[in-house]
């Protein structure tokens, strides 16, 4: 598995793709600027109960906010 995971990685990067990585939380504002609303309201993020900032205290939902944040 490791060695297919390397060649699929390998044959990504020949293509010309990147990888990316990112914190898995992000700011409701964020989050509200790259979903529809109706999204946010029938699968709503999750929330921290004691985040470390407030940039960082919800769940995202979606791939979008943290690359538009890396870019």
């Amino acid at each position: 598995m490791r060695d297919l995971r390397e060649r699929l990685r390998d044959a990504c990067v020949a293509a010309g793709l990147q990888e990316v990585i990112s914190y898995p939380l992000t700011s409701p504002e964020l989050l509200a600027s790259v979903s529809p609303p109706s999204m946010l309201e029938t699968h709503p993020p999750l929330r921290l109960e004691n985040p470390m900032n407030v940039e960082q205290s919800v769940m995202r939902t979606s791939l979008r906010a943290s690359l538009l944040q890396n870019l």
